[in-house]
């Protein structure tokens, strides 16, 4: 049985993460094919079709996106990306086949390089082959992100669906948002969050729900690997001043390596070559922004302070102490 000791050492452990990083100190837009290739800060994507049309508009509430995805958004909707292009080649042989083993299969991966992307790295110092915990003030203040929807979802559900004009949620999402009403999963993901926050064991998948834990009585009963309430985690990842979070996924199957996930919520800062030289870089609000925003957001610098333990102005850059 793990004592109180034991438990104390392991959180302590646990919490040494790698923190805020910024990604891509040189803009792509005046690299050549080449630069952009080598760059130390190139990230990859492994693909299933033969193209890859990359927009950093790009609508993950749209139809294309509900028929295309395999399904699976465990850290939240946003652009998955490795650092590893050998772990890119096996997923992207993996959708074309079913197996990354397949030598007739040619995979198909395309190169991207963030720039000045604010990031927070859910990593051990010590190991970063493991994944440390979420800082506590971070969970809090998604609980309380979520909370605030949580109280207007029945009214989302029941309602015109118009708020000056545009649709609170997509149409698309409707029949998916009243099955976990009826079925009382949205109460017992809320409840969750609060188990796992009084638990301390904050691995960022216990706390999406999108992995399972016994220890954990008001389970989901099984883990959702794309539960409703992840487009509202990456709108609140934005909000709270990163554009995209590292954690250590795990890939496809077990047999796959152990290449970090880099999770790109806000487009604006990855892109590929061809979308970096033609400027598209513009991003439209997530459509949750239409929501109230809990106190302790403030919209105009889509800047979190409530989970800031300090914050210090550092020329045109805002530093956030997670401790």
């Amino acid at each position: 049985m793990e004592t109180r000791a034991e438990s104390s050492e392991i959180k302590e452990y646990k919490s040494n993460i790698i923190g805020e990083v910024i990604l891509g100190d040189s803009d792509p837009r005046k690299m050549t094919l080449e630069e952009f290739k080598n760059s130390p800060f190139a990230v990859f994507h492994g693909y299933k079709k033969s193209y890859f049309n990359y927009s950093p508009n790009y609508d993950y509430d749209s139809d294309e996106y509900l028929e295309n995805t395999d399904g699976s958004a465990t850290l939240g909707q946003g652009l998955y990306l490795t650092d590893s292009l050998v772990e890119a080649e096996k997923y992207s042989k993996m959708r074309i086949s079913g197996s990354f083993l397949d030598s007739e299969v040619t995979p198909s991966v395309v190169v991207f390089v963030p720039f000045k992307a604010r990031m927070l790295d859910l990593r051990m110092k010590e190991n970063q082959a493991e994944n440390g915990y979420v800082p506590k003030k971070f969970a809090e203040a998604w609980r309380q992100y979520y909370n605030s929807f949580y109280s207007r979802i029945l009214e989302i559900i029941e309602s015109s669906n118009k708020k000056d004009g545009k649709n609170i949620i997509p149409e698309s999402h409707y029949a998916t948002y009243s099955f976990y009403y009826k079925e009382g999963i949205f109460e017992k993901y809320k409840n969750l969050i609060d188990e796992v926050i009084e638990s301390d064991k904050l691995d960022l998948r216990y706390l999406l729900g999108t992995s399972e834990n016994e220890n954990f009585k008001n389970n989901l009963g099984s883990a959702i690997h794309s539960p409703p309430w992840v487009p509202l985690f990456a709108s609140y990842v934005k909000k709270s001043g990163f554009d995209g979070l590292i954690y250590n996924e795990s890939g496809d199957a077990s047999h796959f390596g152990r290449a970090p996930s880099y999770v790109f919520y806000n487009l604006d800062k990855i892109g590929n070559f061809d979308s970096w030289k033609s400027g598209q870089h513009s991003v439209e609000e997530n459509w949750f922004y239409l929501l109230a925003p809990p106190r302790g957001f403030e919209p105009r610098t889509l800047k979190l302070t409530a989970f800031c333990s300090a914050v210090e102005l550092q020329g045109n850059k805002i530093l956030c102490n997670l401790s």
